[in-house]
């Protein structure tokens, strides 16, 4: 492999074409002054794979569960030794492809979406900077590449439609919006006063600071530039503002419990619910109480939350304020209705952390509050004020975790 480093003010498309007739194969790294990266893939002048900048996970599912929604996002998840050279991502995409999740169509569909949207961002990142940093690494052999399993991608074909999305944007005057950003409503009294009652409604529904510009559109099945246009206005007033949002962790595959005399073990362990609908915040959870012996079961979906919650009878609940068709008091008090869960500890999550907050949530039957974003410590010392006997652990054996997806 030969390593070529060099500074340059070229554009992104002159590289991807100077690539294409030199027949490169190998990885072209594209390195920003503020550590932003991204790696591209190629095979005898053809593009493979791009991979980098923000939110690898995130960008992934979201391409996945677009072109095939009957994809689950724990399905996303492979054993570290499966991890190769070409990177996570696109690793996934093949395993999903060999275990026949996916068709060879659809994953052509997602590689060709997903390395445009790679090359639009670095279009994008490319404005407000004057040089990207390129780093090629040349491998020898073809062997040493990636075989492009899924589609081999002509760079001429890409960078014309990436090009003229890029520069449908500029024309829009919309260039500036960095689209990996989650649009956040700032001020709901003004907003209430200044919009229509169908228009706050669905503001207030879809908007939450759980999902970025893309993936608010990928959920409103719009276009992205028709959903920035449509807030546009309303950032320009400061009742919308773009906050930055980690990427989700990757999902791990389960590990197999090991077997025991006594079956009822993990039956025995405090089962824990988590009933909010950001996916991230319950594999929070779930990387928390798995290691400490608590069961932990997800619901993300509010309007099935009631019926699970009777059903699994949990020990304690924690339950997120705001969520969309129905929020977290209102859910509470439907909870404390139940006869059975009359004493089950229920702690609100959220952002809001505000005295009024939490004499709402003591009114609608809750027990503790605890805000936003969790730690391992505050978690735990919660569920030890509010279990009376820890959860029993044994050497060598596994939590299990129980997770309930969203309903289509």
């Amino acid at each position: 492999m030969v390593n070529v480093k060099q500074k340059s003010n070229k554009s992104l498309i002159q590289q991807l074409i100077l690539q294409k007739q030199n027949q490169f194969t190998g990885q072209m790294l594209i390195q920003a002054p503020s550590d932003m990266q991204w790696t591209l893939h190629f095979r005898a002048g053809y593009l493979v794979w791009a991979t980098g900048g923000k939110h690898v996970v995130r960008r992934l599912y979201r391409h996945i569960s677009k072109q095939c929604p009957q994809i689950e996002f724990e399905m996303l998840a492979i054993r570290d030794d499966d991890d190769r050279e070409c990177g996570w991502d696109y690793q996934v995409l093949t395993i999903l492809l060999c275990r026949q999740s996916i068709s060879k169509q659809d994953g052509k569909e997602i590689v060709f979406r997903l390395v445009s949207e790679v090359l639009f961002d670095i279009l994008q990142y490319h404005q407000f900077i004057e040089f990207l940093t390129y780093d090629y690494h040349k491998f020898q052999d073809l062997s040493e590449a990636v075989t492009g399993v899924l589609t081999l991608i002509d760079v001429e074909k890409i960078t014309l439609k990436t090009l003229g999305n890029w520069k449908a944007w500029q024309k829009a005057n919309l260039g500036f919006f960095l689209l990996h950003l989650a649009p956040v409503l700032s001020d709901l009294k003004v907003l209430k006063r200044k919009t229509s009652p169908r228009t706050y409604k669905n503001l207030v529904k879809l908007i939450d600071g759980k999902r970025t510009l893309r993936e608010l559109a990928n959920v409103m099945k719009k276009e992205e530039m028709v959903v920035v246009r449509s807030l546009f206005p309303l950032i320009q007033k400061g009742l919308v503002r773009l906050v930055e949002l980690p990427d989700l962790p990757r999902p791990q595959p389960p590990v197999k419990s090991v077997r025991t005399r006594s079956s009822d073990l993990i039956k025995n362990r405090h089962l824990i619910a988590c009933v909010d609908d950001s996916r991230q915040i319950g594999w929070q959870l779930q990387k928390i109480l798995k290691k400490s012996g608590y069961r932990l079961i997800k619901i993300q979906d509010p309007l099935r939350a009631l019926f699970t919650v009777v059903e699994s009878k949990p020990n304690l609940i924690f339950l997120d304020l705001m969520m969309p068709v129905v929020n977290g008091y209102e859910l509470c008090t439907q909870l404390r209705r139940v006869s059975e869960l009359h004493q089950t500890p229920i702690i609100i999550l959220t952002s809001q952390d505000g005295i009024v907050d939490r004499v709402r949530a003591k009114l609608h039957g809750a027990s503790g509050f605890m805000s936003k974003p969790i730690r391992e410590e505050k978690v735990l010392s919660a569920i030890e004020k509010y279990l009376s006997s820890p959860p029993s652990t044994t050497a060598g054996s596994t939590a299990a975790i129980e997770t309930l997806p969203p309903s289509r």
